[in-house]
């Protein structure tokens, strides 16, 4: 019991993300944030316990780089592609269905890139298990929303008019833009943790696409709230990538 509540602890508490909203964009940058090396396999953090938002379990720890790195350079192409691979529908709710993308070059790999988008968007603590409806990943037609990893001159093109600045994250009306430079370095709150940085940014942007907009820490000591812009700090909160009660929409019946 104490082996548990330690792991769901340091999943909970650990670490860094907008509509056409952005997440992580302002006119006001935010330069104190630098980059860090990126992560494998990260150790216990220890922090107070604090409940989880929902479900019992953390997703599986990443077992290879948590940056899904394929340690050749990075020499993006501007092209978007689509990464093949479906998956079935997470739950019996009503289905919105996503596509992941990979900008060419990254030297990113994409399968896993995108199996780290399923396990996020699958937990039963995202979106879809919160708030009553079912996510598929797709390689055909339009889906519902696309979840993107890109480079910095990317994401900035994807996100205008929105002020990235080669270092944040958007929501561009389409896609979870994900500059691959956070998702390789997280933030300094997220220091020994890439993997929960990943599982925040990854629904922080998929919730500006589910029409959540920013709210603020709710107090010192608390858990941050998901859509919180945890990327340029945590006023006094503990890090958390998932949504929490005070986020959660009821969706309207037969609305996907």
């Amino acid at each position: 019991m104490l082996a548990t509540i330690a792991l769901i602890a340091a999943f909970a508490i650990p670490r860094l993300g907008t509509d056409v909203i952005l997440d992580e964009s302002t006119s006001e940058l935010d330069t104190s944030v630098t980059a860090g090396p990126a992560a494998t396999e990260t150790p216990p953090i220890t922090a107070p316990v604090i409940a989880e938002p929902s479900a019992d379990d953390p997703p599986p720890t990443p077992t290879v780089d948590a940056s899904c790195s394929t340690n050749t350079p990075h020499q993006p192409t501007g092209t978007l592609i689509v990464v093949p691979g479906s998956t079935v529908p997470s739950s019996d709710g009503p289905v919105k269905t996503y596509m992941v993308e990979v900008e060419e070059g990254l030297g990113i790999d994409a399968a896993c890139f995108a199996d780290r988008v399923d396990q996020v968007l699958s937990d039963p603590r995202s979106w879809g298990g919160r708030e009553g409806f079912a996510v598929q990943r797709v390689d055909v037609g339009e889906p519902s929303f696309r979840v993107t990893l890109a480079s910095p001159a990317t994401t900035d093109e994807h996100c205008l008019p929105l002020v990235t600045a080669g270092i944040y994250s958007c929501w561009d009306a389409h896609r979870a833009m994900i500059n691959v430079w956070r998702w390789e370095t997280g933030t300094e709150e997220y220091a020994n943790d890439l993997w929960g940085y990943q599982i925040y940014v990854i629904n922080h942007e998929v919730g500006h696409g589910l029409k959540h907009g920013h709210v603020d820490c709710t107090g010192v000591g608390d858990l941050a709230p998901l859509m919180m812009q945890q990327t340029k700090g945590l006023d006094g909160c503990w890090p958390n990538g998932w949504p929490l009660d005070q986020e959660i929409n009821v969706l309207p019946e037969g609305d996907a």
